[in-house]
């Protein structure tokens, strides 16, 4: 794992929950057609279920309404799409468009977030890897874009409305990729990519799918992960490289009659005292990561 995190050219955030504390508040709610429910009634009922962040904005925002369940049936959640159900024969959905009744837009909202103080910093420090970051959600497009200017980011790396096969298929295509997640919706991309990661208060789904689980909250973590990996090989790779300088020149002096076995044989051992000192010099910055 830590040589595949070394080899990382590509990262895919998924916003929510990264750079984002992942706690969605409705921003605006606006009725366009009274629907046959009161649509406090008609969230309390279709979103019961939902663990998606969306979901449990619409019901905290209409939760001081007291709102009543309804009987549903064909109750149905399409992952990184939304939810839908029949009541009193009316067929209900509710996606990131709004809230339909019979197929007809009757609610529509928007919500926001709050970025992590320490998100730019973190993603300024991931570029200094020299990484590519695209972020990709399933939100609408002014909404990442608002969110990816915010943190110092170009509009280009936002890809936005993107279902969860979508994302898979984006990092399928893209070697050396890792994706940062904490949703059911990113339990497929995670997977797909070399380096799945799953940040704190993700769902079960995707700690099922991640290769890491980070403990900590937000972005400062992941480079901190890749800072390790990096550190890591260098200290992997200057060893052998020493180790074997070492024991090479070691024969090479006993075949040349420069010192005699007995001698080799005595501070051959040196050369694990050498690899030793290189490793504790190699780990001080890593050491200092989690101070």
């Amino acid at each position: 794992m830590i040589e595949k995190l070394a080899k990382i050219e590509t990262i895919f955030l998924d916003k929510t929950g990264t750079i984002t504390h992942g706690k969605l508040k409705i921003s605006s709610f606006l009725i366009h057609h009274d629907p046959v429910f009161p649509a406090e009634d008609l969230i309390n009922t279709l979103e019961q279920y939902s663990k998606h962040p969306v979901a449990l904005a619409l019901l905290d925002f209409v939760k001081n309404k007291n709102p009543n369940l309804l009987t549903m049936k064909d109750y149905k959640e399409v992952i990184g799409v939304g939810v839908s159900g029949v009541i009193e024969s009316h067929t209900y959905e509710i996606n990131r468009a709004g809230i339909f009744e019979n197929g007809q837009l009757m609610i529509s909202y928007t919500v926001e977030d709050t970025i992590r103080s320490d998100s730019q910093k973190a993603l300024q420090d991931i570029l200094s890897h020299k990484l590519k970051i695209k972020i990709l959600s399933g939100d609408k497009s002014n909404v990442v874009k608002k969110i990816t200017n915010a943190v110092g980011l170009d509009n280009d790396v936002a890809l936005s409305e993107l279902g969860p096969e979508q994302k898979s298929q984006l990092i399928k295509l893209t070697p050396h990729s890792m994706m940062v997640g904490d949703g059911a919706n990113d339990a497929i991309a995670l997977s797909q990519a070399d380096v799945g990661v799953a940040v704190l208060g993700a769902m079960d789904i995707s700690l099922r799918a991640a290769d890491v689980y980070l403990t900590t909250p937000g972005l400062v973590p992941v480079e901190k992960l890749l800072t390790l990996s990096k550190e890591t090989m260098k200290v992997i790779r200057r060893n052998l490289i020493l180790s074997l300088a070492y024991n090479s020149l070691s024969v090479a002096a006993v075949f040349s009659g420069f010192i005699n076995p007995l001698v080799a044989a005595i501070i051959m051992p040196l050369s694990s005292l050498t690899v030793l000192i290189s490793t504790i010099v190699g780990t001080k910055k890593l050491r200092s990561l989690w101070k």
